[in-house]
Protein backbone atom coordinates (compact mmCIF):
# COMPACT_ATOMS: atom_id res chain seq x y z
CA UNK A 1 0.00 0.00 0.00
CA UNK A 2 1.38 3.39 -0.53
CA UNK A 3 1.83 6.66 0.98
CA UNK A 4 -1.61 8.38 1.21
CA UNK A 5 -1.03 11.59 -0.82
CA UNK A 6 -0.33 14.61 1.15
CA UNK A 7 -1.37 17.35 -1.32
CA UNK A 8 -4.40 16.87 -3.18
CA UNK A 9 -4.26 19.91 -5.41
CA UNK A 10 -1.51 22.39 -7.25
CA UNK A 11 -2.61 24.99 -4.90
CA UNK A 12 -2.54 22.94 -1.86
CA UNK A 13 1.31 22.09 -3.21
CA UNK A 14 1.96 25.59 -3.68
CA UNK A 15 1.32 26.88 -0.31
CA UNK A 16 2.84 23.98 1.59
CA UNK A 17 6.06 25.43 -0.67
CA UNK A 18 5.55 28.81 0.29
CA UNK A 19 5.29 27.95 3.57
CA UNK A 20 8.42 26.24 3.57
CA UNK A 21 10.47 28.85 1.66
CA UNK A 22 9.27 31.42 4.48
CA UNK A 23 10.56 29.50 7.39
CA UNK A 24 13.36 28.54 5.22
CA UNK A 25 14.13 32.09 5.18
CA UNK A 26 13.38 32.69 9.04
CA UNK A 27 15.75 30.42 10.23
CA UNK A 28 18.52 31.19 7.58
CA UNK A 29 18.17 34.62 6.92
CA UNK A 30 21.68 36.01 7.91
CA UNK A 31 23.51 33.53 5.88
CA UNK A 32 21.21 34.24 3.11
CA UNK A 33 21.85 38.13 3.36
CA UNK A 34 25.37 38.06 3.58
CA UNK A 35 25.29 35.43 0.25
CA UNK A 36 23.37 37.97 -1.23
CA UNK A 37 25.94 40.86 -0.53
CA UNK A 38 28.51 38.65 -1.85
CA UNK A 39 26.80 37.96 -5.08
CA UNK A 40 26.09 41.37 -5.74
CA UNK A 41 29.31 42.67 -4.98
CA UNK A 42 31.16 40.22 -7.28
CA UNK A 43 28.38 41.26 -10.30
CA UNK A 44 29.28 45.01 -9.24
CA UNK A 45 32.97 44.56 -9.90
CA UNK A 46 32.58 42.63 -13.10
CA UNK A 47 30.80 45.40 -14.31
CA UNK A 48 32.86 48.24 -13.05
CA UNK A 49 35.88 46.33 -14.64
CA UNK A 50 33.56 45.50 -17.96
CA UNK A 51 32.43 49.57 -18.16
CA UNK A 52 35.88 50.82 -16.55
CA UNK A 53 34.35 52.59 -14.12
CA UNK A 54 35.85 54.05 -10.30
CA UNK A 55 36.26 51.18 -8.64
CA UNK A 56 33.58 50.79 -5.76
CA UNK A 57 33.65 47.46 -4.72
CA UNK A 58 36.78 45.95 -6.98
CA UNK A 59 39.75 47.73 -5.35
CA UNK A 60 42.30 46.07 -7.93
CA UNK A 61 41.31 45.70 -11.25
CA UNK A 62 42.86 41.88 -12.50
CA UNK A 63 43.31 41.06 -15.65
CA UNK A 64 40.30 39.03 -17.14
CA UNK A 65 41.51 35.36 -17.44
CA UNK A 66 40.67 34.16 -21.15
CA UNK A 67 39.47 30.23 -20.14
CA UNK A 68 39.31 28.11 -22.91
CA UNK A 69 35.57 27.78 -24.84
CA UNK A 70 34.63 24.09 -25.06
CA UNK A 71 31.38 23.96 -27.13
CA UNK A 72 29.46 21.24 -26.11
CA UNK A 73 28.30 19.18 -28.73
CA UNK A 74 24.78 20.02 -29.53
CA UNK A 75 22.49 16.38 -28.97
CA UNK A 76 20.23 15.41 -32.10
CA UNK A 77 16.40 16.08 -30.82
CA UNK A 78 14.16 13.10 -30.43
CA UNK A 79 12.52 13.92 -34.06
CA UNK A 80 15.71 13.77 -35.68
CA UNK A 81 16.51 10.88 -34.40
CA UNK A 82 13.34 9.40 -35.61
CA UNK A 83 13.38 10.70 -38.92
CA UNK A 84 16.99 9.41 -39.48
CA UNK A 85 15.73 6.07 -38.36
CA UNK A 86 13.34 6.25 -41.20
CA UNK A 87 15.59 6.83 -43.82
CA UNK A 88 18.07 3.76 -42.43
CA UNK A 89 15.17 1.28 -42.44
CA UNK A 90 13.98 2.88 -45.93
CA UNK A 91 17.48 2.34 -47.40
CA UNK A 92 17.56 -1.07 -46.02
CA UNK A 93 14.19 -1.94 -47.85
CA UNK A 94 15.35 -0.69 -50.99
CA UNK A 95 18.51 -2.88 -50.71
CA UNK A 96 16.28 -5.72 -50.06
CA UNK A 97 13.99 -5.05 -53.27
CA UNK A 98 17.49 -4.15 -54.99
CA UNK A 99 15.33 -0.83 -55.40
CA UNK A 100 12.98 -3.00 -58.34
CA UNK A 101 9.27 -4.56 -56.28
CA UNK A 102 8.41 -5.73 -59.21
CA UNK A 103 11.75 -7.60 -59.82
CA UNK A 104 11.95 -8.26 -56.28
CA UNK A 105 8.92 -10.22 -56.28
CA UNK A 106 9.08 -11.84 -59.70
CA UNK A 107 12.48 -13.63 -58.82
CA UNK A 108 10.21 -14.60 -55.76
CA UNK A 109 7.93 -16.56 -57.88
CA UNK A 110 10.09 -18.29 -60.48
CA UNK A 111 12.38 -19.32 -56.59
CA UNK A 112 9.09 -20.64 -55.59
CA UNK A 113 8.36 -22.79 -58.31
CA UNK A 114 11.79 -24.31 -58.62
CA UNK A 115 11.78 -24.91 -55.49
CA UNK A 116 10.51 -28.18 -56.25
CA UNK A 117 7.95 -28.96 -52.85
CA UNK A 118 5.05 -27.05 -51.39
CA UNK A 119 6.90 -26.89 -48.38
CA UNK A 120 10.28 -25.86 -50.03
CA UNK A 121 8.41 -22.85 -51.54
CA UNK A 122 6.43 -21.74 -48.55
CA UNK A 123 10.20 -21.18 -46.90
CA UNK A 124 10.81 -18.94 -50.00
CA UNK A 125 7.58 -16.68 -49.62
CA UNK A 126 8.28 -16.71 -45.91
CA UNK A 127 12.03 -15.75 -46.17
CA UNK A 128 11.22 -13.18 -48.44
CA UNK A 129 8.50 -11.62 -46.88
CA UNK A 130 10.35 -11.75 -43.46
CA UNK A 131 12.98 -9.25 -44.92
CA UNK A 132 10.70 -7.15 -46.03
CA UNK A 133 8.59 -6.55 -43.27
CA UNK A 134 11.61 -6.18 -40.77
CA UNK A 135 12.23 -2.32 -42.08
CA UNK A 136 8.80 -1.98 -42.81
CA UNK A 137 8.09 -2.89 -39.17
CA UNK A 138 10.64 -0.60 -37.99
CA UNK A 139 9.10 2.29 -40.44
CA UNK A 140 5.63 2.08 -38.63
CA UNK A 141 7.04 2.02 -35.16
CA UNK A 142 8.41 5.43 -36.12
CA UNK A 143 5.69 6.62 -37.46
CA UNK A 144 3.57 5.76 -34.42
CA UNK A 145 6.71 7.64 -32.28
CA UNK A 146 6.52 10.49 -34.35
CA UNK A 147 2.83 10.90 -34.01
CA UNK A 148 2.73 10.59 -30.20
CA UNK A 149 5.92 13.44 -30.40
CA UNK A 150 4.23 15.76 -33.25
CA UNK A 151 0.81 14.70 -33.73
CA UNK A 152 -0.32 12.74 -36.77
CA UNK A 153 -0.60 15.72 -39.30
CA UNK A 154 2.75 16.86 -38.85
CA UNK A 155 5.13 16.55 -41.82
CA UNK A 156 8.06 14.42 -39.87
CA UNK A 157 4.97 11.82 -39.24
CA UNK A 158 3.29 12.35 -42.83
CA UNK A 159 6.47 11.02 -44.40
CA UNK A 160 7.24 8.23 -42.27
CA UNK A 161 3.66 7.16 -43.15
CA UNK A 162 4.35 7.62 -46.78
CA UNK A 163 7.44 5.65 -46.84
CA UNK A 164 5.32 2.64 -44.86
CA UNK A 165 2.74 3.17 -47.24
CA UNK A 166 5.13 2.79 -50.32
CA UNK A 167 6.11 -0.70 -49.13
CA UNK A 168 2.76 -2.15 -47.93
CA UNK A 169 1.56 -3.15 -51.79
CA UNK A 170 5.09 -5.12 -52.05
CA UNK A 171 4.05 -7.23 -48.69
CA UNK A 172 0.74 -7.85 -50.02
CA UNK A 173 2.17 -9.44 -53.26
CA UNK A 174 4.20 -11.36 -51.43
CA UNK A 175 1.51 -12.87 -49.12
CA UNK A 176 -0.59 -13.62 -51.89
CA UNK A 177 1.86 -15.59 -53.31
CA UNK A 178 2.44 -17.44 -50.13
CA UNK A 179 -1.34 -17.44 -49.19
CA UNK A 180 -1.49 -19.13 -53.00
CA UNK A 181 1.25 -21.79 -52.36
CA UNK A 182 0.18 -22.97 -48.81
CA UNK A 183 -3.95 -23.33 -49.53
CA UNK A 184 -3.88 -24.26 -53.25
CA UNK A 185 -2.56 -26.98 -55.35
CA UNK A 186 1.34 -26.60 -55.72
CA UNK A 187 2.72 -25.31 -58.74
CA UNK A 188 -0.55 -25.30 -60.34
CA UNK A 189 -2.15 -22.21 -58.66
CA UNK A 190 1.08 -19.96 -58.92
CA UNK A 191 1.50 -20.80 -62.74
CA UNK A 192 -2.00 -20.50 -63.22
CA UNK A 193 -2.36 -17.07 -61.20
CA UNK A 194 1.44 -15.64 -62.86
CA UNK A 195 -0.12 -16.75 -66.66
CA UNK A 196 -3.50 -15.02 -66.05
CA UNK A 197 -1.38 -11.77 -64.81
CA UNK A 198 -3.37 -12.38 -61.20
CA UNK A 199 -0.28 -12.20 -59.15
CA UNK A 200 -0.35 -8.59 -57.31
CA UNK A 201 3.04 -7.14 -58.71
CA UNK A 202 1.23 -8.21 -62.27
CA UNK A 203 -0.94 -5.16 -61.94
CA UNK A 204 1.81 -2.62 -61.38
Amino acid sequence: MGRPKKYHSSEERKAARKQWDAEYYRKNQEEIKVKMKQAYRKARARYEREHNLPPKYSYTRPEPINFPQYHRKKRPSRVKKALETVKQQHEAWLLVVNRSPREYLESTYHAMVASGTQSAAEKVAQAAYTKLTVPADGVQGTYYELVELRGEGDASALRAKAIHNEMGPTMEACLDMWSLCAEGEYPGALEYAYKQKKLGFQQW
